[in-house]
């Protein structure tokens, strides 16, 4: 997969490309259903499968949206895209600015005008620019006969009867439902980070990590327990030292100890 970190990176090998927006926080099982799309259509084309996605995240820097605790660090998500097939992941940088632009002036400098979009896989309720919350769900379908690409809109995903999201499955961990979370992420909810004497370097990022307590977890392989605590931190028990990046896996919580 070739990242790109502008719009002006470098993106004229990209071929008849099928394009999908979003945050993609934790790369869920909703998304891996665009995701699928996307390649299907990518195939039948003979195009690229291409993911446009934005740093920071947007509620980062849009009115009222504050501080966000993020599913998947930038590396992570990433590295999860690669995993899913995709072609080419366009890291839009986020500002005031960029977050100023209409859904069509998005869509018709970037995705039209640099991008020389073929299709648009979008979500059920996918809406983008500043005229988002007012514009009409099927303003892309316009666009798309104006500017002469391909929309394609994907149904909602659905898990026992409730939608599939980043902002569910932030609720599910914050409860400490591993299971839960799991099941709407398609994978175990992870941490990559050094780690020097037990102490997971992450702390200073804004990586959202399960509430106070001890949990089993896998460190390259082997068993851990990763202790959270309000006043110590969050560290192994094992106090091991490993200093190049490494997954930390959550696999259960452990019941508190009296």
């Amino acid at each position: 997969m070739r990242v790109h970190y502008s719009f002006d990176d470098n993106i004229e090998g990209i071929v008849r490309p099928v394009v999908t927006i979003g945050s993609f926080d934790g790369v869920h099982i909703g998304h891996l259903e665009i995701l699928k799309k996307v390649d299907e259509l990518a195939q039948e084309t003979g195009g690229s499968r291409v993911v446009v996605t934005f740093s920071p995240h947007p509620r980062e820097i849009l009115p009222g949206g504050g501080n966000i605790e993020l599913l998947t660090t930038p590396p992570e998500k990433i590295a999860l895209l690669e995993k899913a097939g995709v072609d080419n992941l366009i890291v839009a940088r986020f500002s005031p600015n960029f977050a100023a632009r209409t859904a069509e002036e998005f869509v018709r400098d970037f995705l039209v005008e640099r991008l020389h979009i073929h299709t648009l896989v979008v979500g059920y309720n996918h809406r983008i620019g500043s005229d988002g919350r007012q514009t009409p769900a099927d303003h892309y379908e316009r666009l798309g006969e104006i500017y002469g690409f391909n929309v394609v809109r994907c149904s909602a995903l659905t898990l026992d009867g409730g939608k599939v999201s980043s902002t569910v499955i932030r609720g599910l961990l914050a409860e400490g439902d591993l299971d839960g979370a799991e099941a709407m992420l398609g994978h175990s909810y992870f941490v990559t980070t050094p780690v020097e004497r037990g102490c997971l370097a992450h702390l200073m990022t804004n990586k959202m990590m399960p509430p106070v307590g001890r949990y089993l977890v896998d460190v390259a392989g082997e068993q851990d327990i990763l202790e959270i605590d309000e006043e110590c931190g969050i560290r192994l028990e094992s106090g091991r030292t490993i200093r190049e990046e490494v997954k930390i896996t959550f696999r259960e919580k452990l019941p508190i100890e009296l």
